[in-house]
């Protein structure tokens, strides 16, 4: 018993201390630095040796990519699509391929429709930032001269996809690998 005591006499102590000194290291940690969307593109610029962007162009740019964000933060649901699922399912539930089918088709020409909007809208945003760097003489085309013209496009198509990266059918690699399950040879 006395064992016992002496044990808590001292564990309780090192956990108070531990939590306090927890505590102090988590308000001491300073808040991360926002993350510049254009550094890639600065970078770039630089390795090309290129002028990097002026203010005005970057808040050109960073502009053009908070516009497109809020345009694209959630896929645009048409009201049919819901209900599409829903019919996909039952039909499925009830056995029924052929209607299933048909809903495939349904559920597919609505995801088609916003992945070719995404699409344009990706390529009017492109568009406007290489019009953007073409004003300043010189940083496109050394950007294009450096990373040849499909990397130049790759480059300014990634400012909207943000600092995670392209979502899961994004353009590097395509869709995410499938999962392998336990149970799977």
């Amino acid at each position: 018993m006395k064992t016992q005591t002496k044990i808590s006499l001292l564990l309780i102590p090192i956990l108070a201390i531990g939590f306090i000194c927890g505590a102090t290291a988590a308000r001491a940690q300073t808040e991360m630095p926002e993350m510049n969307p254009l550094a890639p593109l600065n970078h770039a610029l630089l390795a090309a040796g290129a002028s990097e962007l002026t203010s005005e162009q970057e808040s050109e740019i960073g502009a053009l990519i908070l516009e497109f964000r809020d345009a694209h933060r959630r896929p645009v649901q048409d009201a049919d699509l819901p209900n599409a699922r829903k019919a996909y399912e039952e039909a499925i539930l009830n056995g029924d391929g052929a209607a299933a089918a048909s809903q495939a088709e349904v559920i597919a020409q609505k995801q088609l429709e916003n992945f070719v909007q995404r699409q344009k809208d990706e390529a009017a945003f492109a568009i406007s930032v290489i019009g953007i760097l073409s004003a300043d003489p010189g940083q496109a085309d050394a950007l294009i001269t450096q990373m040849g013209t499909g990397g130049f496009v790759r480059l300014v198509l990634s400012l909207v996809e943000g600092p995670g990266g392209p979502g899961p059918m994004g353009r590097r690699g395509g869709p995410p690998p499938r999962q392998r399950f336990p149970f799977a040879h």
